[in-house]
C-alpha cells in the first residue's frame, strides 16, 4: 500500500483476458456446458502460460495473469496473443456457430501504479476499450481456431456434446 515501490518488487505485468460475448455463448449451449468450456479454458490457460505466472479465474470468462516479467510491448503482445491462441482452443470443439474473440489489456507495476487493486482495475478498463474498439481487428483478438478432430461434435446436439465433456472429465 506504499506510494514508493518495495526495492525488493522487480517490475511486473498484469494481463486481464475477457471473452466476447459471454452472456451469448451461454445462452446458445447453456450454463453447464458453458462451465466446462471455462474449465477447458483455464486448464489450457494456465498450461500456456509461463511457470512462474500466475494465473486467476477473475469473472465469468475473464482471467488475470500476473506476469512476475516486465514485458516489452512487443514481448507482451506475443505472449498475450500465445495465451488468447490457448485459450480459444476450449472453444474451437466444433461448433459451428459459436465464434468469439478474446480480447486483453494489461497494466504494470511499478509505471502505471503501485497498487494491486489498481493494476487489475486498469488492466480491465484496457481490456474492455480493446473489445469495445470499432477497428477491424484489435490487439489480441483472435478469432476461433479450428482444430482437428473437430467432426467429432459435428451435428451433435447440445447434450450429447455435455456427455462426451462429462465422459473425457470422469476419464481424466
Amino acid at each position: 500500500s506504499s506510494d514508493s515501490p518495495d526495492s525488493a518488487c522487480r517490475p511486473f505485468t498484469v494481463i486481464y483476458l475477457g471473452i466476447d460475448h459471454f452472456d451469448t455463448i451461454t445462452r446458445t449451449i447453456g450454463h453447464k456446458s458453458t462451465d466446462l468450456f471455462i474449465q477447458n479454458m483455464a486448464h489450457r490457460l494456465r498450461e500456456a502460460a509461463d511457470t512462474t505466472d500466475m494465473v486467476a479465474r477473475s469473472d465469468n470468462a475473464d482471467f488475470v495473469i500476473l506476469s512476475k516479467r516486465s514485458l516489452s510491448p512487443e514481448a507482451e503482445k506475443k505472449y498475450a496473443d500465445k495465451l488468447i491462441k490457448e485459450s480459444l482452443r476450449a472453444f474451437a470443439a466444433g461448433i459451428d456457430s459459436m465464434k468469439t474473440g478474446i480480447h486483453y489489456g494489461s497494466a504494470h507495476y511499478p509505471v502505471d501504479s503501485r497498487h494491486g487493486g489498481e493494476l487489475i482495475t486498469l488492466a480491465e478498463e484496457r481490456m474492455n476499450k480493446a473489445s469495445s474498439s470499432e477497428a477491424g481487428t484489435n490487439e489480441g483478438t483472435i478469432e476461433r481456431v479450428a482444430l482437428p478432430g473437430e467432426e467429432v461434435f459435428r451435428n451433435k446436439t447440445k447434450n450429447e456434446i455435455i456427455s462426451i465433456f462429462e465422459r473425457a472429465i470422469t476419464d481424466g
